[in-house]
């Protein structure tokens, strides 16, 4: 009963988001700050294992 809830509160959310996105600049704003922080944190989950594979290695920055 609780996923119905949730799946239900996903999909007002989906369908919402682009009316929010295209008439509240501050609602565009925190949008778009979430998902650049989303981003960073999933390049650094993906990342970091691969520089702790090869410690100061110059490569790691390329």
């Amino acid at each position: 009963m609780i996923s119905n809830y949730a799946e239900l509160f996903l999909i007002c959310a989906i369908i919402l988001m682009p009316i929010f996105y295209e008439t509240s600049s501050r609602f565009r704003y925190y949008f778009k700050f979430v998902v650049y922080y989303g981003v960073v944190i999933l390049n650094s989950f993906l990342l970091i294992p691969v520089f702790l594979f090869r410690p100061c290695d110059v490569r790691n920055l390329m």
